[in-house]
């Protein structure tokens, strides 16, 4: 299990922690994690909520040490104990794929819960996607509440979602609008995704935009590739 110990035993203050923090996560930017640890790891001696978090990420990802699930949600759980609804999400995730901890829908809806208490857009979207697969307390049909919510907050995979539920609704021009809203927002691998979700249906219109993500997506490589 990985320590926050490092060499030094001088208590960080709040500035410090938020100096250390800014200062990992530049290191992190630029190719050197175990400097960025070391950073994080004095932030969060501060008990700056957002260092654990990210140390959690560096642990589940394994960025410059070897990937440990485990320690990953130790220091998503100490995050998510100082409120830091990043850390809620991200142990709440763990939780539902089982991936360093026990897997519990249960604890994963609790998490979820509580990130989206803090308007976390991410969480709202899986409490939608775990309210229609049936795997949470609330019903299917809240789910596209849940979807609303976090769509009208910027979460392009929300969006797909709400839009999803309306058009089987037939409620296709607002669902046309919200698919627009998405791809303007989505990253790449969203892209990606929608472009083959929508290229085969039906509706001619629900094509175009398919072929609008494959452009937008393509465009993001070559602007990559141009780097």
């Amino acid at each position: 299990m990985p320590s926050l110990t490092t060499s030094g035993t001088e208590k960080s203050s709040a500035d410090d922690g938020e100096a250390a923090l800014s200062l990992g996560q530049l290191m992190l930017d630029t190719g050197q994690p175990q400097a960025a640890i070391d950073n994080f790891k004095t932030a969060a001696r501060a008990g700056n909520p957002a260092a654990l978090n990210t140390l959690g990420r560096i642990y589940e990802r394994g960025w410059g040490v070897p990937a440990d699930a485990t320690a990953a949600a130790v220091y998503y759980s100490r995050a998510a104990d100082l409120g830091e609804a990043w850390a809620m999400f991200n142990l709440g995730e763990l939780y539902l794929s089982g991936h360093g901890v026990p897997q519990s829908d249960a604890e994963a809806f609790r998490l979820y819960s509580a990130a989206a208490a803090k308007d976390h857009a991410k969480a709202l979207n899986m409490l939608g996607m775990m309210a229609e697969a049936g795997r949470c307390p609330n019903p299917a049909s809240m789910a596209q509440s849940y979807f609303t919510r976090a769509a009208e907050l910027g979460e392009c995979w929300a969006q797909f979602n709400l839009a999803r539920l309306l058009i089987q609704s037939e409620q296709i021009d607002e669902g046309l609008e919200w698919v627009d809203r998405s791809l303007a927002e989505g990253a790449p691998a969203y892209l990606r995704t929608i472009a083959d979700a929508m290229s085969t249906h039906p509706d001619e219109r629900i094509r175009k935009r398919g072929a609008w993500a494959e452009a937008l997506f393509k465009r993001h490589q070559d602007h990559h590739a141009a780097l």
